[in-house]
């Protein structure tokens, strides 16, 4: 019985009927899942994933642990670099006192340089906030001690680390 999808001018081949096998091309028995000859197919195996190096997941634990360390740091306002501010403070101490300006023709004003700056009790980041301050905000200098600078504003009086002030002559 001719295959009623073959037009006239076209033969069948063993590629274009359902009963060939696509492997070696010998006719299928009726109803067979799989040629007889060949067997039945054969899947690949799946890949083995590959996971990450034990050298990758170590950086990327020393990258987590970094920030979180950072940000615990920050919202605890913890005192890291107290150690540090030690050094800072014996350097700066070190440091020769400025000479005296010979005219007074010019005066210094010292004003807070970041968006907002906290006034503290004491000079130390532990101490409690007195006030915060916004930027350009006009301060009189009572003292330096280390790397804190004691000022005053209006009638509050407090201590400000020192990198938060700039200096203006008018």
């Amino acid at each position: 019985m001719p295959d009623p999808h073959i037009t006239r001018n076209q033969k069948a081949t063993p590629l274009e009927s359902d009963n060939y096998c696509i492997v070696c091309k010998h006719q299928l028995p009726p109803k067979a899942l799989f040629c007889p000859n060949c067997g039945p197919p054969v899947l690949k195996e799946p890949k083995e994933e590959k996971g990450m190096s034990l050298g990758m997941a170590f950086v990327l634990i020393v990258i987590m642990l970094v920030v979180f360390s950072g940000l615990v740091i920050y919202k605890y306002d913890l005192p890291v670099l107290e150690p540090v501010n030690k050094v800072l403070e014996t350097k700066s101490s070190e440091r020769p006192a400025p000479e005296p300006a010979l005219e007074d023709d010019y005066k210094v004003f010292h004003r807070v340089n970041v968006n907002r700056a906290n006034v503290r009790e004491r000079g130390s980041v532990k101490s409690k906030i007195v006030i915060v301050l916004e930027k350009d905000t006009r301060v009189k200098v009572l003292e330096e001690k280390g790397n804190w600078t004691k000022i005053k504003v209006g009638e509050t009086t407090g201590w400000i680390y020192s990198t938060l002030l700039v200096a203006k002559i008018e």
